[in-house]
């Protein structure tokens, strides 16, 4: 259970830990001391226990039932690998001068995000991470080197990579991003500050309960789902009561859809899915054999060597190899190993005149 776990709730985690990552303008960071700061490794911990604190007190009985734990600490065990990896990406450019990190802002951060309660915590995200900005602060500035979705980069600014909107190259350029109002394209590079969204040719900021929403409109606020009316809405999570015949549709979270009137998760390994369900998804699998009016089973995703579904594409591990007949799941390939795509790679990156994966191509 523990890698579905992980898999589940990294999103939300990574929510916590990004926002202390927006970028301010460069100068130097606070002095930090003794038990008014945190290390880089303590504030990580702590981010982990925080979200697994908020899981157990701000979620119900069945979602917690559902996701598989029932304590605070079978959730931070999930993410006992996390704090490593991250901590030595954020400490490289911290010591190359591309970041700099406040500990006494790292501790405000966290203190400020526990006293708040649930409705704050899963709905006025705007608000309350103010309260982090500035935990790690891009010191990069205007037309600088920095490696891309890093953050490196100060205020107003994003990490361009070299050859966009093609994403093959690590390292880009520091750029300027456009505020809420003002023109954009991403396929050319002008691209919208964090938390906005480019609609129609224009930064437009998310949009509140009752506003606005979809594909070509704005996205909704943190805790709120874009109904099948294009408007904004409460979520509804897991155990609640819902109402599908509703103006916003379904407005169950990711992992559930509403049948009989709850917020049902989705079906695990061995249940049915399809037929009378408005659902052929499984959690972290496949439904298998569903062929309406008729239901499936949902399937554990296949593992190297067994046949994965051509329609989901989805293995285990490796990737689903559609040139065999049936296909496969199979190993990426490693470095210097010949490619024709760079899904087929372990770095996603196929070079495009070579033909083999690299680890990154910068044109």
């Amino acid at each position: 259970m523990k890698l579905r776990w992980t898999l589940f709730a990294s999103a939300g985690l990574a929510v916590i830990l990004s926002f202390s990552l927006l970028a301010l303008p460069v100068g130097c960071g606070d002095s930090d001391d003794g038990d008014n700061s945190l290390t880089l490794s303590e504030y990580c911990s702590a981010a982990i226990n925080l979200f697994c604190e908020k899981r157990i007190a701000c979620w119900s009985a069945a979602a917690l039932a559902y996701e598989g734990y029932s304590t605070q600490a079978e959730c931070e065990d999930a993410f006992t690998d996390t704090c490593p990896a991250l901590v030595a990406r954020w400490q490289t450019s911290i010591d190359d001068s591309r970041l700099q990190y406040s500990g006494a802002k790292a501790k405000t951060c966290i203190n400020t995000l526990r006293g708040a309660d649930c409705a704050t915590f899963q709905q006025d995200t705007t608000n309350l991470f103010s309260q982090c900005q500035g935990v790690l602060t891009g010191m990069v500035g205007l037309n600088g080197t920095c490696r891309f979705l890093s953050l490196e980069c100060g205020t107003g600014m994003w990490c361009e990579p070299s050859g966009f909107p093609e994403v093959t190259c690590k390292t880009g350029t520091c750029a300027t991003a456009q505020k809420e109002g003002q023109s954009c394209d991403e396929e050319q590079g002008v691209v919208c500050e964090f938390g906005l969204k480019c609609v129609a040719g224009t930064c437009t900021g998310p949009s509140g309960v009752g506003g606005s929403c979809g594909e070509l409109v704005a996205e909704c606020e943190a805790g709120l789902k874009c109904g099948s009316d294009k408007k904004c809405y409460e979520l509804v999570r897991i155990g609640e009561s819902c109402d599908a015949s509703g103006a916003g549709g379904d407005l169950c979270d990711g992992y559930s859809f509403c049948y009989n009137g709850t917020c049902t998760g989705l079906p695990k390994e061995g249940e049915a899915c399809g037929g009378d369900r408005p659902t052929t998804e499984c959690w972290l699998g496949w439904c298998k054999d569903a062929v309406a009016p008729d239901p499936g089973s949902c399937a554990a995703l296949p593992k190297l060597g067994e046949e994965c579904d051509d329609q989901s594409k989805k293995c285990q591990e490796g990737r689903c190899d559609l040139t065999q007949s049936p296909t496969i799941c199979v190993n990426f390939k490693a470095l210097g190993q010949t490619c024709e795509e760079s899904s087929e790679c372990e770095t996603l990156v196929c070079h495009p005149t070579d033909l083999n994966c690299v680890e990154e191509y910068c044109p």
